[in-house]
């Protein structure tokens, strides 16, 4: 409903009120003329069809309110069941690692890059030097600080083994890995970031710890990203 306020132009020129009550044009019959004395009772007639919209209005936000409720509550109830499965992923993998042996695999045994392994992989696939590695990684402190984790990404991290691309300990830990293998790799200063550390997550003199895994090594330069991969 609309509702014109114009002045009349007959005789007196009195300002009187013109309403179209029906949404219809006042030159084809669709308006009602009324004086200021009528403007209250014409009103009246239009506030069911308001009071109408306005309910339909709030129906509509309390649905949008329940259903914003429920997203934040099942959000919750995820990352709860996330924090916990977490958890209990960080008690099983120390258990493993308390026996698990310390491996030295540096070339001079200088015991720079200890790996235990936690998950063994498929026998006999680690990946030739040049190879594209595909792999999940967890870095943290020795105090157990996390400062990067391709895992919470939720993207895995690729990189060309054997061509200094990555630090040496992920060089030299991830050529002696079997695919699927999941290992806890730790790297001594001169085999991470040495003196001067990683501003500013990784400070200098830094031995740094990973969880990482293996999942796929394929030819760098294959012209199918699928060729060759393991």
């Amino acid at each position: 409903a609309k509702i014109y306020l114009f002045s009349d132009t007959v005789e007196n020129r009195t300002p009187k009120l013109i309403a179209v009550s029906d949404g219809g044009d006042k030159d084809k019959g669709g308006a009602v003329d009324f004086t200021q004395g009528n403007v209250l009772k014409e009103l009246k007639k239009l506030l069911p069809d308001v009071a109408s919209s306005f309910d339909k209005i709030k129906e509509e936000v309390k649905v949008l309110r329940k259903e914003a409720v429920e997203r934040a509550e099942k959000r919750k109830k995820e990352a709860e069941e996330a924090k916990k499965s977490a958890m209990e992923e960080k008690e099983k993998m120390d258990e493993i690692l308390k026996t698990a042996e310390k491996i030295d695999v540096t070339p001079d045994e200088d015991k720079g890059v200890l790996k235990q392994i936690i998950k063994e992989g498929e026998k006999d696939t680690p990946p030739p030097e040049g190879m594209r590695v595909v792999a999940h990684y967890t870095g943290t402190l020795e105090d157990g600080t996390k400062f990067d984790s391709s895992r919470d990404r939720g993207d895995t991290f690729d990189f060309d083994i054997g061509k200094s691309q990555v630090i040496k300990c992920w060089d030299i830990a991830f050529s002696t890995m079997n695919i699927g293998e999941r290992a806890m790799l730790t790297c001594e200063p001169e085999y991470a970031y040495g003196e001067s550390g990683s501003p500013p997550k990784i400070p200098p003199d830094a031995t740094l710890k990973f969880d990482v895994e293996l999942i796929s090594w394929r030819d760098a330069y294959a012209t199918d990203g699928t060729k060759d991969e393991l």
